[in-house]
């Protein structure tokens, strides 16, 4: 059975008729969904067909279960049906601004990761150029662990870069330990809010920018304007938060031997 995510969806039925269509090769699975919440399979071809026809609560919960949905997907799906059985236009509102908050929530991506140390708004240093939070990681690969090799690394003056290791100390971000720099424990994320947030993408973009002009390194730059599916804008945010889900899954465990930087944008430019 393939996961399902409802996030990227608007209505309730089509989330049920994309599952079942999703699930075409499992055989009686649109039976197994009835099963699941309780109801004849008559009836759910019913809900399907009908636009007055519509799931309980309790049989939205229970496919909710069925599906093994999170908190966050589960409380939008069973807002999604919510909003379908909303006769009355201030309870529809409602449930629109609820679905947009469960949203929102769940695309935060600092919730979505391990524990992190919030940056406050206060470190303007630590942001005001892309090396330092590259010094602060690459000097984490033990090849990359004197203030020389890191500075050559990263094609900077070498005072410029010690000067910036020295902050990084004083921040408890990285240490000394006979002549090389270790990395202490820990996570930084920016809240999506704070006025860094912006000038910490534009440092990293600028730097991508600078290396796509050299053809020969093994990068990979990517940029195209689509045009598509009012709703497929959603779907390819929800793809988009699972490849970092997934890239964070690789990173997390691996040993310190490299260090790579990744950049995903995706936007409205309307």
């Amino acid at each position: 059975m393939n996961p399902m995510n409802p996030l990227p969806f608007k209505d309730y039925k089509k989330l049920l008729r994309h599952a079942i269509a999703e699930n075409a090769a499992t055989r009686g699975y649109q039976g197994a969904l009835a099963k699941a919440a309780g109801c004849q399979n008559s009836y759910l071809s019913k809900v399907l067909a009908d636009a007055k026809a519509h799931l309980s609560a309790e049989q939205a919960f229970r496919l909710a279960q069925f599906w093994r949905l999170g908190e966050d997907e589960t409380d939008y799906w069973l807002e999604l049906v919510q909003l379908a059985r909303a006769a009355y236009p201030p309870l529809a509102a409602r449930s629109r601004e609820k679905l947009a908050a469960i949203k929102r929530r769940s695309e935060d991506l600092k919730r979505r990761g391990p524990a992190v140390t919030i940056a406050t708004d206060t470190d303007w240093a630590y942001y005001a150029a892309w090396y330092w939070s590259a010094l602060h990681i690459l000097v984490g690969v033990p090849r990359f662990s004197t203030t020389e090799a890191a500075a050559k690394a990263l094609q900077l003056d070498p005072k410029l870069a010690a000067g910036v290791l020295q902050r990084l100390a004083a921040m408890g971000l990285v240490r000394a330990v006979d002549g090389r720099w270790q990395v202490e424990p820990g996570h930084r994320h920016l809240p999506r809010e704070s006025p860094l947030t912006a000038l910490n993408h534009g440092n990293w973009r600028q730097r991508a920018v600078q290396d796509a002009h050299d053809p020969s390194r093994a990068s990979l730059h990517y940029t195209v304007v689509n045009s598509h599916g009012e709703g497929d804008f959603e779907r390819l945010k929800a793809v988009l938060l699972k490849a970092i889900d997934e890239a964070r899954a690789i990173v997390r465990p691996a040993a310190d031997e490299d260090v790579s930087v990744l950049c995903l944008d995706l936007f409205r430019p309307i």
